[in-house]
């Protein structure tokens, strides 16, 4: 970056009063309506889960009928309180947010609907009132179910549906549910839905005639476990099948209970209180190893958590255990049934703590520094930032390796106001660091429910004092610094290492999943190639979305000269009147397509045409995605294809596919909504938009893919290896392209005898057999 000169300005904040976010909306959450498998029979009703992060968060993973309405209720009765989509219907677009509308009783029954009938995450937030969608990468089969419930004497719950055991959808194949659990003697069953009690709901059972099968409702056969311990569990729901695991020796098997591992302890600054909890951060060694630096008060108890619960697996000692600086201790995974040990300290003092998931054990170290530690991070949340009133994208202040009491970030902060959390992981109610009213360089402590936290100052500020901030925070001193820094333009790192060219001087228009998607060539630098219509406007965003940042001209209709550098200049959104003041564009004088290289480093872009004129180039880069592929339906995993030089309507790509199906996406950071090209009449056919008509693979392996979206010509093809077959299984049924013939060699053959050949003809491979 171009050196720069920074001015220390003094941040002038208001006091601005607002009420906190508070409670919990509702205990349960359902979906009922002709969307889901179970319809309007609220004994079918699918239960959501509750996020262990925000108990107003609701979350399911299940299969969508296109057109079909639903849903939400927050009991098993008509007429309570549910969450519709207001006076009418509303069609949900995958990764958009919707309003919730609460309906007591309200005559406005307006459902939710979706495009397309596919598998979608549901996110619902009871306390934000918003519901958004989004289209999974597994589509194999149908999802029923958001979760089972493991019930019965066998499990710490025994029969009490509200502690019933959940087993969760397994990331891979979400019809597969799973969970390791600790079971004692006694029996257990399943139920879909533990929300609405024992006559409400569907139960699985097991198989009279085979104990590995699951039925669906009937009599009520449970399964039987004679011996204590821990068991994976793991039930397939397609399949009917379960598989039940015991864990013979704890010590040697390394499950993978979670993705988290989580502090507590009244030896901590924590204590009890999941709200103030301290996440361990992954190191980055291999496997599952977590660490954190914290204050840990001796004599008193801590252990680990895998989960935001006290309901779930946790790890602690076999028996109460001091640690010793620098010696391991072991844990074992433990469920609240178990006999609650503990971890202690002899000497209080600020410790780097390792927990190794893999072998199971944690180690103590006294840091270096003693200053008191509290968090491993602290958050910046607010309307001024970012992250707007959202824990989960609070903006992190960094804490020194230095001095652990200070925390550092140069962020950029809007109009608004903010404060400072202590966890991005959990929901307001949690220890905050608040504006001290009398002096805005001050912090002060506020914890849920006390005077502090009840008057819930926040630094403000206004349209003037906009800008880019290194922000420092001492929470031993108790101070805080907000030091403008002099420059107008954001930093590279904050384009997310995304350019996107979007305007009506190309085939996008102003349509954002349309959008040209550039190409990274260096850290800073991007290309494409694509047409630009003469006279026509366009510009630059850092990702695909309006009111971000975005890189525009320095005067409007800043009109580009071939081979001559032009400025970008940066620009951050504010509000919309400072938005259309400011919103400059580059035109072209003559239109053609165009190699559009921009560098943010400097930043500046260059413009110069390419030889190919022949046809309008419209995209810059496709991406393979399907089932075929390693990224799955997950379009930001897709194939990147590789745009020809010298014929830019062209791309290929090397392809490691496997048996599924295939298309061609436009752009990789939009939803499927964006511009497709689909199988035509054949597989050598592509057309734009219409029916989703997709390629299939039938044999896995590294797969040669060209496709011209000028002349619609695609061509998928295996390489041919030396005495083995080809995976070919397509058909040649066009006779106008000359035929060329090879042995399974590789060697020409003009005029082919009898046997089996590879036969090349008007852009297809196949293997054919010459009678």
């Amino acid at each position: 970056m171009n050196l720069k000169t920074f001015t220390k300005t003094v941040l002038c904040f208001a006091l601005f009063a607002v009420s906190a976010i508070t409670a919990k909306a509702a205990d349960h959450l359902a979906i009922v309506g002709d969307a889901v498998w179970g319809g309007w029979d609220l004994v079918k009703a699918t239960a959501m889960v509750k996020s262990p992060n925000n108990p107003d968060v609701f979350m399911a993973t299940v299969h969508l009928n296109a057109g079909r309405g639903f849903k939400f209720l927050t009991e098993r009765e008509w007429g309570k309180l549910e969450y519709r989509s207001g006076a009418s219907d509303a069609v949900l677009k995958s990764g958009i947010k919707h309003t919730l509308y609460a309906s007591k009783g309200a005559s406005e029954d307006g459902k939710f609907k979706v495009p397309e009938s596919a598998n979608y995450e549901i996110i619902c937030d009871l306390a934000r009132k918003t519901i958004e969608v989004k289209k999974v990468a597994y589509q194999a089969k149908e999802i029923r179910y958001a979760a089972l419930w493991m019930i019965g004497d066998a499990t710490a719950g025994d029969w009490d549906y509200n502690n019933g055991i959940l087993l969760s959808q397994d990331s891979g194949n979400p019809t597969c549910y799973t969970a390791t659990v600790e079971l004692k003697e006694g029996e257990f069953k399943f139920t879909t839905n533990k929300q609405w009690g024992y006559d409400n709901s569907v139960y699985i059972f097991r198989d009279v005639n085979d104990q590995n099968k699951i039925v669906f409702g009937g009599e009520d056969n449970k399964w039987r476990i004679t011996e204590d311990g821990m068991y994976n569990v793991t039930v397939d729901v397609p399949a009917k099948t379960i598989s039940i695991k015991q864990i013979d020796d704890p010590a040697g098997h390394k499950p993978q209970f979670g993705n988290d591992v989580i502090l507590v302890g009244d030896a901590t600054i924590a204590g009890w209180n999941l709200d103030n909890a301290i996440y361990l951060e992954h190191t980055g060694q291999a496997g599952r190893v977590f660490k954190t630096t914290t204050y840990l008060e001796a004599g008193k108890g801590f252990k680990f958590l895998s989960m935001l619960s006290y309901d779930d697996i946790d790890y602690r000692p076999a028996n109460n255990t001091v640690l010793n600086p620098g010696v391991p201790g072991t844990f074992v995974p433990s469920l609240p049934s178990s006999t609650d040990t503990k971890f202690s300290v002899e000497r209080s003092g600020n410790y780097d703590i390792v927990c190794n998931m893999n072998n199971r054990t944690v180690v103590v170290t006294l840091s270096e520094n003693q200053v008191l530690v509290n968090y491993p991070a602290l958050w910046l949340i607010g309307s001024a930032t970012s992250a707007g009133w959202n824990p989960g994208k609070a903006v992190e202040l960094k804490r020194s390796e230095a001095d652990p009491a200070v925390y550092t970030a140069r962020v950029q902060l809007k109009k608004g106001e903010f404060k400072i959390l202590t966890s991005k992981n959990v929901g307001f109610d949690q220890p905050t660091y608040y504006r001290d009213p009398t002096n805005e360089h001050r912090i002060v402590f506020g914890v849920d429910g006390d005077e502090v936290a009840k008057k819930d100052c926040k630094w403000t500020l206004s349209e003037n004092a906009v800008g880019t901030y290194d922000v420092t925070v001492d929470i031993e001193a108790m101070t805080i610094f907000c030091d403008k820094v002099d420059m107008d333009e954001p930093s590279v790192e904050s384009t997310d290492k995304e350019l996107i060219l979007i305007g009506d001087a190309t085939y996008s228009a102003w349509n954002l999943p349309k959008s040209i998607v550039m190409t990274p060539v260096g850290p800073t630098t991007f290309k494409a190639v694509t047409h630009l219509e003469a006279g026509k406007e366009f510009k630059f965003l850092t990702e695909l979305a309006w009111k971000r940042y975005e890189y525009r001209a320095e005067s409007s209709r800043k009109e580009l000269q071939e081979g001559f550098m032009s400025m970008l200049v940066p620009y951050r959104y504010i509000n919309d009147e400072d938005d259309k003041d400011h919103d400059f564009k580059f035109v072209v004088k003559e239109s053609g397509n165009y190699e559009i290289v921009c560098d943010l480093y400097i930043p500046a872009l260059i413009i110069r045409k390419v030889r190919y004129q022949d046809t309008p180039v419209t995209y810059s880069s496709l991406w393979i995605v399907g089932s075929a592929t390693p990224g799955g339906w997950t379009i930001e995993r897709g194939i990147k294809m590789t745009q020809d030089e010298n014929y830019p309507t062209k791309f290929t790509a090397k392809a490691n596919l496997v048996p599924g199906e295939l298309k061609f996406a436009t752009n990789k950071f939009a939803d499927f909504t964006q511009d497709f090209f689909f199988r035509g009449k054949d597989d050598y056919t592509a057309v734009l938009g219409g029916n989703d008509n997709k390629w299939n693979i039938t044999e896995a392996g590294t797969y040669s893919v060209t496709i011209d979206v000028a002349s619609k010509r695609v061509t998928i093809t295996k390489p041919v290896r030396n005495n083995a077959p080809t995976g070919i299984s397509t058909v040649d049924s066009s006779d106008e392209a000359p035929a060329e013939y090879f042995t399974l060699n590789g060697i020409k053959v003009t005029n082919p005898s009898s046997g089996i050949y590879i036969k090349r003809q008007g852009g297809k491979t196949t293997k054919v057999f010459v009678k």
